[in-house]
């Protein structure tokens, strides 16, 4: 993984669990939520609600979701998490969602489904961190 964000001056530490970190960068203007670990319900769902937390704390119109660090997808929830979850971001605010895929091609195609069910087109899945900072950059 590259220095950024961890050593990134303009981030600041929101929520931390097992499976998920979450940074507001000052610099960007927006959430840094990084995926780690296995991603099974228990840690997704206590994930969604730092998540949906952090937002009230913190509100953002652009979201960076980093899933480079985690093992695997949404696991058979995929068009729950996109018709349930990803609509609560925007009514929270959220107008841009860049998605960084994870490695494993299965974890690709559970993100691709989500976002397939997602009915807001505000979320846009990218290979790299860079392009996706890009994408959301110019948002």
């Amino acid at each position: 993984m590259m220095a950024w964000p961890l050593e990134n001056s303009s981030l600041t530490l929101l929520g931390d669990t097992t499976s998920v970190q979450i940074w507001y960068d000052a610099g960007a203007r927006w959430l840094y939520v990084r995926w780690r670990g296995n991603y099974r319900e228990q840690d997704a769902g206590a994930g969604w609600v730092l998540l949906l937390r952090c937002l009230r704390l913190q509100p953002c119109t652009k979201l960076l979701n980093d899933a480079r660090d985690a093992v695997e997808g949404w696991a058979g929830r995929e068009q729950w998490a996109g018709e349930a979850l990803f609509p609560q971001l925007a009514e929270r605010g959220v107008r841009s969602v860049a998605c960084v895929y994870l490695e494993a091609l299965a974890a690709r195609f559970s993100l691709d489904t989500t976002l397939g069910s997602t009915p807001k087109p505000f979320v846009a899945a990218f290979d790299d961190l860079a392009t996706a900072c890009a994408w959301l950059q110019q948002r």
